[in-house]
């Protein structure tokens, strides 16, 4: 593990295709049911929550350099309980686990394969699954590198190839729900954006440089936001709100609108045919979060050899876990979510506890040091004083003579015209581009300009209607925006890196 290296660009693409795969199963069905067509917005809010997880990651990163999550849990809260927390994370991957595998098998069964029994289908889920445990995590990740683009592509022609099909009389009026409800929904996302937790895990891939890793984590979580909410408006105008509440898979629903010529009315099966390896490599990646913690408690590092027997042994509790898709369907929207929240929340406190007391014991320890020191080195004051002033210091405890101007460094004085020259051209290439650092800040007040859309579209929806709608309008502008920011954000951390590595 120590390594294998991910690029910056590969770990944005994995979080993204790890957070958009599960939730465009049946997410929206969930969402709709409790917030409407106002639920979209509701979208906003979890990825506040994930940008808060993604800036603890990076001051995990700082800390701990080259360490993943479940090594920063060991060494902060010791071996029982930094064990014990791990245990408790795995447990939340094994969840993801079955919630993922059970909802694509029962889909696959409904789509693809309605004579198969679901043990069928799940054991070809982990045989798939056994294969990428014996190799490296670098190999999910550069197959994943490959179907990002087909997945977001198809996500991008979505709404092209539904236009006719969008009925915009069957819509509610926007901003009209309750925003309690529309908060509901908002923490429901926040349950399934919990797997956010896996940039944890893989925290080690991407080596020490705290500005990729900030670039890619943050990247990720915009690409997942604005290809959800895509997928999750054209759902909604192509259906209505009433069916996508009702229909168990919609996005499977609405795919199967699309006909291009009388002769192309099955492109469902082949849109999800291109979705099928996304779907899988998330499935290997939380396989593979799973065997990583599975070795934390032992001496090696390697998952490898044990990723047969695990597998089998995961495919023996996901089939037996649960025993129809509605307790599947119950368990993902509503039994998953009071866990995840609570499991992070215990994790992010007890590490940053942890950790402020390690720098307070450090400190007080540093200045215990640094005390002792001081009253060791009383005889030793004159040498330092007569040091600082520039005078050479003789054995005999006689003051020597300060060095003359002819005997100083001359190089100093010879290098300073180069350093000049080199500062203000640097200066001035970086006042042509922006700094990573103002294309975060622009990131973050778009997307706090789109929450104020949100706020102000629920303060008029119900009375000025056309101002609710250009509010709705808006808010696709900026999310929009924040992503065309945060792929610049990508941009210069990488041109910053290289300038950095070369001075």
């Amino acid at each position: 593990m120590d390594k294998i290296k991910i690029s910056q660009r590969q770990m944005a693409f994995i979080l993204a295709a790890y957070l958009i795969a599960p939730t465009l199963i049946n997410l929206p069905h969930y969402m709709v049911e409790l917030g409407g067509s106002d639920s979209i917005f509701a979208l906003l809010l979890s990825v506040f929550y994930l940008l808060g997880m993604a800036v603890f990651f990076v001051w995990l990163a700082k800390r701990h350099p080259g360490k993943n999550l479940y090594q920063i849990n060991l060494i902060l809260l010791g071996k029982w309980f930094g064990s014990l927390l791990n245990a408790l994370i795995l447990f939340q991957f094994w969840i993801i686990l079955v919630r993922d595998i059970r909802q694509m098998s029962a889909f696959f069964q409904m789509a693809l394969l309605p004579k198969t029994p679901t043990e069928i289908v799940i054991l070809l889920f982990f045989l798939v699954l056994i294969y990428y445990g014996s190799t490296s995590v670098e190999v999910a990740v550069r197959v994943n590198e490959l179907f990002f683009p087909v997945l977001m592509t198809t996500n991008l022609l979505f709404p092209l190839l539904l236009t006719n099909d969008m009925r915009l009389d069957m819509q509610d009026p926007l901003f009209v729900r309750s925003p309690l409800q529309v908060g509901a929904g908002s923490l429901l996302s926040a349950s399934w954006f919990c797997d956010f937790i896996i940039a944890g895990v893989f925290l080690n891939l991407m080596g020490r440089n705290l500005q990729q890793i900030k670039a890619a984590l943050r990247a990720g979580i915009m690409l997942a936001l604005f290809m959800v909410s895509l997928v999750f408006a054209a759902c909604v105008l192509v259906l209505g709100p009433s069916i996508v509440g009702k229909e168990i898979f919609p996005i499977y629903t609405m795919a199967y609108q699309i006909h291009l010529t009388d002769f192309m009315d099955r492109l469902d099966l082949v849109i999800f045919a291109l979705f099928a390896p996304s779907y899988m490599i998330n499935a290997v990646m939380t396989f593979t979060a799973l065997m990583i913690g599975i070795s934390s408690f032992s001496k090696t590092k390697a998952y490898a050899p044990f990723s047969r027997s695990f597998g089998l042994l995961m495919a023996l509790t996901v089939v037996f876990s649960l025993k129809s898709y509605q307790e599947v369907e119950y368990f993902s929207a509503y039994g998953i979510s009071a866990y995840a929240l609570t499991i992070i929340f215990i994790t992010f406190l007890s590490i940053w506890v942890s950790q402020k007391v390690r720098d307070m014991r450090k400190r007080i320890k540093e200045e215990k040091d640094s005390a002792s020191l001081q009253q060791q080195a009383g005889p030793e004051r004159n040498q330092g004083q007569a040091m600082e002033k520039g005078a050479a210091y003789r054995p005999d405890g006689n003051e020597g003579v300060a060095l003359s101007q002819s005997e100083q460094p001359e190089d100093q004085s010879a290098d300073e015209p180069a350093k000049q020259r080199k500062n203000s051209d640097s200066g001035k290439s970086e006042n042509k581009s922006w700094s990573q650092k103002r294309w975060t800040t622009v990131t973050n007040w778009v997307l706090l300009l789109a929450l104020a859309f949100i706020i102000v579209g629920f303060m008029t929806g119900k009375d000025f209607q056309p101002i609710a709608r250009i509010c709705g309008l808006f808010y696709a502008i900026s999310i929009t925006v924040a992503l065309l920011s945060a792929y610049m954000e990508g941009k210069r951390a990488i041109a910053e890196s290289k300038q950095h590595s070369e001075a």
